[in-house]
C-alpha cells in the first residue's frame, strides 16, 4: 500500500486559518463571560452575595479561556516547528 502523503509538497499556512483561529477564540471568550456573567448574577440574587459570585464566575471563566488559548498557541507553534522547510530534510518511510 502506497502512502498517500506527498513529500514534494509543502504545507502552507492560509491566511483563512488564522483568521479561524482568532474568530473561534473570540467567540468561545464571548460566551464564557455571558454564561459566567449571567450564572453568578442569579447565583448572587439566589443567596444575596453580590457581587461575589458574579465576580468569582467571570475571573474563573477569563482565567479558563486564557488556558484554552495558550494551549492552542502552543500546539499551533510546536506543529510548525516540527515541520521541516526542505522536502529533503522530511523523514520518508521504509519502501
Amino acid at each position: 500500500m502506497k502512502n498517500p502523503i506527498k513529500y514534494n509538497e509543502k504545507k502552507e499556512t492560509s491566511p483563512y486559518q488564522y483568521f479561524n483561529f482568532v474568530f473561534s477564540f473570540g467567540i468561545t471568550v464571548a460566551i464564557t463571560l455571558y454564561l459566567t456573567y449571567h450564572g453568578g448574577t442569579w447565583l448572587d440574587r439566589r443567596f444575596g452575595t453580590s457581587p461575589w459570585f458574579m465576580l468569582g464566575l467571570v475571573l474563573l471563566g477569563l482565567v479558563a479561556s486564557m488556558r484554552v488559548l495558550i494551549r492552542d498557541l502552543n500546539k499551533e507553534f510546536r506543529s510548525k516547528k516540527d515541520e521541516p522547510d526542505d522536502p529533503s530534510k522530511r523523514d520518508r518511510p521504509n519502501q
